[in-house]
């Protein structure tokens, strides 16, 4: 199991068809917070003006799905532990789209 970023995953989002080719038992947590938050944090409290944190990004699930791999997306704090262990128990690659606030 990996637990990674938004704005990481869109950099290595070809590993989902390497896992796929791989027939690894991966399950991602994909945490959404709209972009590169700290980063984005750290220019707000210098007095810059925000400049490339907030991604444009695809339907996650849909990219998974796309790849052949299975996804679904939580938002809830209760759904999140749940959809996690369905994903692990599931096998195969699995990505789980955890929408956050913050």
């Amino acid at each position: 199991m990996t637990v990674i970023g938004d704005g990481a995953l869109m950099f290595c989002v070809n590993e989902l068809a390497t896992a796929i080719e791989q027939r690894l038992d991966l399950t991602i947590v994909c945490v959404d917070n709209g972009g590169y938050a700290e980063i984005k944090q750290n220019e707000l409290e210098r007095g810059i003006v925000p400049v490339g944190v907030d991604l444009v990004q695809p339907d996650w699930v849909a990219l998974a799905r796309a790849f052949g791999a299975s996804g679904v997306s939580v938002s809830a704090d209760g759904e999140v532990g749940v959809a996690i262990a369905a994903a692990i128990a599931a096998g195969g690659v699995q990505l789980v789209h955890v929408r956050s606030s913050s």
